[in-house]
């Protein structure tokens, strides 16, 4: 039986075509072979682990993508630098279309460069993608509801020459504190009245 919660699923739903269009560049095995690997694991914490990745302008990639993260779906999805903010709100308002899973909270926005389906817990998924050809900063982000704005890394398209530049106030994410439990909380709750212990059980394990 899976510890997690039972999570809306976007496989009720026909694939979306911007997935398929990416997909496509995996069943090429010589834009594959020829792609740059590199990996991204979503943590415990709304995290993203690494935060800073790095390729090269107009460079194939083959991104892997993996959610370790026992308690939750993830995805990622990489934007321009100054949509991040912007992208993000307009995934905010598709959480409230039950259907938006089928597009896994992604908006139809220019400012989208490639983007993972939403993941359950230890699933693993590759995105093949083109580097921009422009150098510069880029952000990824998670769209599931109510996690981008604090899940982001940065990626940075430069040349392989080029040193990374140092990290830069909105790169720093938050802080990850305590995977609080049940147990930490039960002992300040058992006095209060009026409330149910069921239903906040409920709500604090399908919020993670």
């Amino acid at each position: 039986k899976r510890a997690w919660p039972s999570f809306p699923r976007a496989e009720k739903y026909e694939q979306d075509p911007r997935l398929v269009k990416q997909d496509a560049f995996g069943t090429n095995y010589g834009w594959v072979s020829s792609s740059k690997k590199i990996s991204l694991s979503a943590v415990t914490g709304l995290q993203y682990e690494p935060r800073r990745l790095r390729v090269a302008p107009g460079t194939r990639v083959s991104l892997s993508f993996h959610n370790t993260d026992p308690s939750m779906p993830h995805n990622v999805v990489i934007v321009k630098a100054d949509k991040v903010d912007e992208f993000g709100a307009q995934a905010m308002v598709l959480a409230s279309n039950p259907r938006a899973i089928a597009t896994h909270y992604v908006p139809d926005d220019p400012a989208e460069i490639c983007f993972s389906p939403i993941l359950n817990p230890f699933d693993k998924y590759t995105v093949y993608f083109e580097a921009p050809k422009e150098t510069g900063k880029y952000r990824f982000l998670c769209t599931y509801p109510g996690h981008s704005r604090v899940m982001r890394g940065t990626l940075f398209v430069i040349p392989d020459d080029q040193p990374l530049p140092p990290p830069e106030p909105d790169e720093v994410g938050r802080k990850f504190v305590r995977a609080w439990s049940l147990d930490d909380l039960a002992s300040d709750v058992k006095d209060l009245k009026g409330r149910s212990m069921s239903n906040g059980r409920d709500v604090f394990t399908q919020a993670g």
